[in-house]
């Protein structure tokens, strides 16, 4: 490990973190309903998280199936989901270069609620961090995981609360 550190830093990489982190509010959700958010990516990539309001956290399936994550065996799982809207365009093969500098729209989806706001990033300095906002200010997310999904604008997103 030393020696992997010594030539990342002889290539002028940084070594340490200096990710500040984002808001946080851990009150318990009033929210009793399952949910199921659904977002309209093509075919067997279409994404759908399902809310379980027992332990207010998001379960993602793709394709139709349970996304497992490889590392642990079990089901990928976040206490927030955020769709933030991005133009993109294709650059090479399978790879997009996003438009996430600047300000577009978001939705944020934590305790089994939909947060309709937008995102932020700082255009003149490409080491800023990534805000998410609403009418009220910054967003405070629920401790724990953070999946970001970004759509192109006009994507279909939808939410359902389950009866």
């Amino acid at each position: 490990m030393e020696r992997l550190s010594r030539a990342a830093g002889k290539l002028g990489y940084r070594l340490e973190n200096q990710f500040e982190g984002y808001l946080h509010d851990d009150s318990a959700s009033s929210q009793t309903k399952d949910g199921v958010l659904e977002i309209g990516f093509p075919g067997p990539y279409k994404v759908k998280y399902r809310y379980n309001a027992k332990t207010n956290s998001y379960l993602r399936f793709r394709g139709g199936t349970p996304e497992i994550d490889k590392l642990i065996g079990r089901q990928v799982e976040a206490k927030n989901v955020v769709v933030m809207r991005a133009e993109s365009r294709q650059i090479e093969g399978q790879y997009n270069d996003v438009a996430v500098e600047g300000r577009g729209k978001a939705a944020i989806y934590k305790n089994g609620e939909e947060i309709v706001g937008y995102w932020e990033k700082d255009k003149s300095d490409p080491k800023s961090k990534l805000y998410f906002f609403n009418s009220d200010g910054e967003i405070k997310f629920t401790s724990g995981q953070i999946w970001i999904e970004v759509v192109e604008p006009g994507q279909e997103v939808k939410w359902e609360t389950q009866p």
